[in-house]
């Protein structure tokens, strides 16, 4: 059976041991903690310019739609003119017929 004092030999060798691991464990803790904040940084900078991105794609989309108007607007007033013209071409048939 062993004495009292080899006891304790073996405790503070196990403490030790201990101590030793808790300190391996902090410095994984702390590079675990500045690749976290890395990320953070990376994240923050990736949001910013999806930002950037979003504010541009709605911009160029009221563009198309302001384009998109002014094109539909173009064929109809065009439609109008044809119709126009086809209306007078009839008339003028509709004229040399019963002259």
């Amino acid at each position: 059976m062993p004495t009292q004092e080899e006891k304790i030999t073996v405790l503070e060798e196990n403490i030790t041991i201990l101590l030793g691991i808790a300190s391996g464990q902090e410095r994984d803790i702390k590079s675990i903690q500045v690749g976290v904040m890395s990320l953070d940084r990376r994240f923050d900078a990736l949001e910013g310019r999806l930002y950037g991105m979003d504010h541009r794609l709605s911009t160029l989309e009221r563009r198309f739609d302001t384009l998109e108007q002014n094109v539909n607007s173009r064929f109809e007033t065009q439609d109008k003119k044809l119709d126009q013209i086809l209306l007078l071409q009839e008339v003028k048939l509709f004229c040399n017929r019963h002259d």
